[in-house]
């Protein structure tokens, strides 16, 4: 199906009901690229609209969803950009340590999609219902963003993953004591005052 495009829009490259967050956030992506930020992790939540075909008739379906990237070098325990990329599989610890917090468990099959990489895209299940994707962008669509470097996309419709949510979970309150990720300890003299 053809996507579906709105009349007296404000912009005439706004003129179609967008099907994806997809481009918004390459687009997102390559601007931070070019502003001198090679590593990033983003995400964004909104709506997107499917054509569907009702009572003859070809309607938007509005879906909530949630896309983000990753994209650049992986750190060493001090914050140092270190010479390893970000891969397909650190992507997809990053979305295991959040469905662990929501306490789901996703099982991942591979998949292909236009504009993924074949080999590198699987589809996200909860308990066999389709629920998102998760790819490795393919170079042709990373040099249509003027994007160098790979990116990890991942987008996720908040409806079918709400829907295999256990329970309501609690909030829980932020510690008084933050946690401390480095300890540095420093040996002097008892003849040194300060």
């Amino acid at each position: 199906m053809r996507p579906l495009r709105l009349r007296n829009t404000l912009s005439s490259d706004r003129q179609v009901m967008r099907p994806t967050l997809r481009h918004s956030i390459l687009e997102t992506v390559a601007r931070g690229i070019r502003s001198g930020t090679p590593r990033l992790a983003i995400f964004e939540a909104g709506r997107t609209y499917v054509p569907h075909r009702a009572d003859g008739q070809v309607l938007p379906e509005e879906r909530e969803v949630v896309c983000g990237a990753v994209t650049g070098a992986e750190l060493d325990r001090w914050g140092r950009a270190t010479d390893r990329r970000l891969d397909f599989f650190d992507a997809k610890g990053m979305l295991e340590s959040a469905f662990a917090a929501l306490r789901l468990e996703a099982t991942y099959s591979a998949s292909e999609e236009f504009g993924l990489m074949r080999g590198r895209t699987a589809t996200l299940s909860l308990r066999g219902e389709p629920v998102g994707v998760l790819a490795e962008v393919h170079p042709d669509t990373l040099a249509a963003f003027d994007i160098e470097q790979p990116v990890l996309l991942f987008e996720l419709d908040v409806a079918r993953l709400a829907a295999h949510q256990p329970e309501r979970l609690k909030a829980q309150s932020v510690s008084r004591f933050p946690a401390v990720e480095q300890d540095l300890a420093v040996v002097v003299d008892a003849s040194v005052t300060a």
